[in-house]
């Protein structure tokens, strides 16, 4: 994945069009673009890129802002959307 390098006040982030594209593949269009994170202006932390990297997905609609409570062992990574700090749950690697 081809991703420039952003510097935000939570990390060095990772901008990249390609996250909204593979998600355009799973879910529908109007789900993404009627969503309230928007994924194709969004930084992305160095574990977001490397999970999608292995095939996982985030699940749409688990994004809560950073520092509220965690499911569990679920797999999450972060994303900055607007200046908020999120937290994203994934799909397992075999879904």
């Amino acid at each position: 994945m081809t991703t420039q390098k952003v510097k935000t006040q939570f990390m060095m982030g990772n901008k990249t069009s390609e996250v909204f594209e593979l998600m355009a593949e799973k879910y529908d269009w109007s789900q993404l673009c009627n969503h309230t994170i928007e994924y194709d202006q969004a930084i992305f932390s160095d574990g977001f890129i490397a999970a999608m990297e292995r095939g996982q997905m985030p699940i749409l609609g688990t994004e809560k802002e950073s520092g509220t409570n965690r499911h569990g062992n679920q797999e999450y990574h972060h994303l900055i959307d607007n200046d908020v700090c999120y937290v994203v749950y994934f799909t397992e690697e075999d879904e």
